[in-house]
C-alpha cells in the first residue's frame, strides 16, 4: 500500500483534506501518515481521519518524527507553516507598518516569511531527498513559488506547488458567461498569485469580449472590467495589489488562531464528528487542487491541470501541465498580450530578486527584492529593507543561541 505523508498534518485544518478525500471516494486506498509536532492535537486529527477513511480501506498513522513519517512515502503534501501563526502575525504587522498589504503570499510580508522559513525548509528538503527520493511532493506552503523553488534546489526532484486560484478564477469566468467550465478553453501563464487567463475560447470563438460585455461596469473577483479590457486577459484577484488596492489588513493570523483553537476543542468533545467551526474557513485548495493532482499522479490517463512547476532557469512558474502516473509535463508557454508580457517580466524579475535575498540574505539583497516588488511603494523601500534585515538578524541570533 502506497504511503501519503502530510507534513504539517497535525493542523486541525487537515480535516478539510480528509473530507475532500472522502468526497472523492478514494480508491485504491493509501496509508495516510500524519506528521506534526504537537502529539495531543496530532492524535485528535489521526483519530478523526481514521474514523472517516478506514471504511475505504485506508490505514491511518501519525508520528512526531520526521524521518519516520517520510520513510516509504510515495506522495508528500507539504503544508508546514514555518514560525506558526506568530510568524504569520509578524508578517502582517511588518507589511502594514509600511502601508503594504498584510498578505502572506505577496509583498514584504511574503519576503519576511521566505527569509524566516528558508533554512528550515532546506533541511526538510534534504531529508525528503534522502529518505523519500522518488516521492511526489505537493507543496502548499506560502510563499508558494519560492518554497517550491527551494525544495527543488535542495534535491526534491518531483515537486510541484498547488493553488486553486487559476481554476477558481476560470470558474468565475464560466459562471459570468453562463457556460459549463468544461466547455471553456483557456490557458494560464504567470507565477503564483501573479498569473493571467489568456486565450479564452468556447467552440473556437473568443469569449473575452463577451465576458467584458456581461461584466459591464462591474468586476470579476474584485478586478474591474476596465482592467481586464486593458490587459486583454483575466488576472487573478491578487492583481488588485499591483495596481494600488489597499489589500488585507492585519488580523488574519489571530482569526485563524482562534478558529484553530475552537476546532481542537470541538474535536476533543466529539472526536469522530466534523467540527462545526471548520466551515468558518474556506479550504478550497484541498478539493480543487490537492485531491485532483493526487488522483492524476496515480492514474495512467493524463489530466490537464494548473500547477507550479520548477523550470530550468531557476524560476517556478504557474502553468498548465499534464499529470499522470508517468510524471508531470509542463505545456508550452501561451501567447500573451503585450500588457501581460510586460507584467510577467516585472514579476519574474521580482521573483529572482526574492530568491537571491533568500539565498544570500543581507540588507542589499533584501532592498533589491523590495525595489523590484510591484506592490511596494518606492519611498518605503529602504526603511522596510532595514526592518526585514533586522528581523532576520534577530532570528538568526536566537537560532544560534539555541543550537
Amino acid at each position: 500500500m502506497d504511503r501519503l505523508t502530510i507534513l504539517g498534518g497535525g493542523s486541525p485544518f487537515t480535516l478539510g483534506l480528509v473530507e475532500a478525500l472522502v468526497a472523492r471516494s478514494p480508491s485504491p486506498p493509501l496509508e495516510l501518515m500524519l506528521y506534526g509536532r504537537d502529539p495531543a492535537v496530532l492524535g485528535l486529527v489521526r483519530q478523526y481521519a481514521a474514523s472517516r477513511l478506514r471504511a475505504f480501506g485506508w490505514e491511518v498513522e501519525a508520528s512526531t518524527h520526521l524521518l519516520e513519517a517520510l520513510a516509504g512515502a510515495r506522495y508528500v503534501v507539504h503544508q508546514i507553516r514555518y514560525g506558526g501563526l506568530d510568524g504569520r502575525r509578524e508578517d502582517e504587522l511588518i507589511a502594514s507598518r509600511f502601508g503594504a498589504a498584510a498578505d502572506e503570499t505577496l509583498g514584504p510580508g511574503a519576503l519576511n516569511s521566505a527569509l524566516r522559513m528558508a533554512a528550515q525548509l532546506r533541511v526538510l528538503a534534504r531529508a525528503i531527498a534522502s529518505v523519500a527520493p522518488d516521492a511526489w511532493v505537493l507543496n502548499l506552503t506560502n510563499p508558494l513559488s519560492v518554497a517550491t523553488s527551494i525544495l527543488s534546489e535542495e534535491g526534491v526532484t518531483r515537486c510541484i506547488g498547488l493553488c486553486e486560484l487559476p481554476s477558481s478564477t476560470a470558474g468565475m469566468v464560466a459562471r459570468v458567461l453562463d457556460l459549463p467550465l468544461s466547455r471553456l478553453d483557456w490557458c494560464y501563464q504567470g507565477l503564483n498569485h501573479r498569473g493571467f487567463i489568456v486565450g479564452l475560447e468556447c467552440d473556437g470563438q473568443d469569449q473575452l469580449s463577451r465576458l467584458l460585455l456581461r461584466l459591464g461596469d462591474g468586476n470579476l473577483g474584485g478586478i474591474p472590467a476596465a482592467v481586464i479590457a486593458k490587459l486583454g486577459a483575466v488576472p487573478t484577484k491578487y492583481f488588485d495589489l499591483v495596481y494600488g488596492a489597499s489589500g488585507p489588513a492585519p488580523g488574519r493570523a489571530e482569526y485563524v488562531r482562534a478558529l484553530r483553537d475552537r476546532i481542537v476543542q470541538e474535536l476533543r468533545s466529539a472526536p469522530h464528528v466534523l467540527p462545526p467551526s471548520l466551515g468558518m474557513r474556506g479550504l478550497p485548495w484541498y478539493a480543487e487542487s490537492v485531491v485532483p493532482s493526487l488522483a492524476s499522479l496515480r492514474s495512467a490517463k493524463p489530466r490537464r491541470l494548473v500547477v507550479n512547476l520548477p523550470c530550468g532557469d531557476g524560476i517556478t512558474r504557474e502553468l498548465h501541465a499534464e499529470l499522470s502516473a508517468t510524471g508531470v509535463t509542463g505545456q508550452a508557454p501561451a501567447v500573451v498580450p503585450q500588457p501581460v508580457a510586460n507584467y510577467l517580466e516585472k514579476f519574474e524579475l521580482h521573483e529572482r530578486r526574492v530568491l537571491e535575498a533568500v539565498a544570500e540574505p543581507c540588507y542589499e539583497t533584501i532592498a533589491s527584492a523590495l525595489a523590484a516588488d510591484p506592490t511596494v511603494k518606492p519611498e518605503a523601500g529602504s526603511t522596510m529593507a532595514a526592518a526585514l534585515w533586522e528581523n532576520h538578524t534577530r532570528r538568526s541570533e536566537v537560532s544560534h543561541q539555541l543550537s
